[in-house]
């Protein structure tokens, strides 16, 4: 399989949305490849380290991903309802 493949949904100083754009059957979703997913986007320098990262998955569910220190961090509820901005 390979890597993740989303978009950028919001971007704004607080809130970084990204969406799982993948099939499930040829790329790994956003959640499984959340480590990759932070690495990217910071050393792209796309994702500010200030930023909270959420992700709607290919369910349309909303999560929160952390991040400290440039590295994956784990997983949080999204701080706004799933589908709003």
């Amino acid at each position: 399989m390979q890597h993740v493949q989303f978009e950028i949904v919001f971007d704004d100083p607080s809130c970084f949305l990204i969406r799982d754009i993948g099939f499930r059957d040829q790329y790994i979703t956003i959640a499984n490849d959340a480590e990759f997913v932070v690495e990217f986007l910071l050393q792209s320098n796309i994702l500010k380290p200030e930023q909270r990262l959420e992700y709607i998955d290919s369910e349309g569910q909303r999560a929160q991903i952390l991040h400290q220190h440039g590295r994956f961090a784990g997983f949080a509820p999204a701080e706004v309802a799933d589908g709003g901005l």
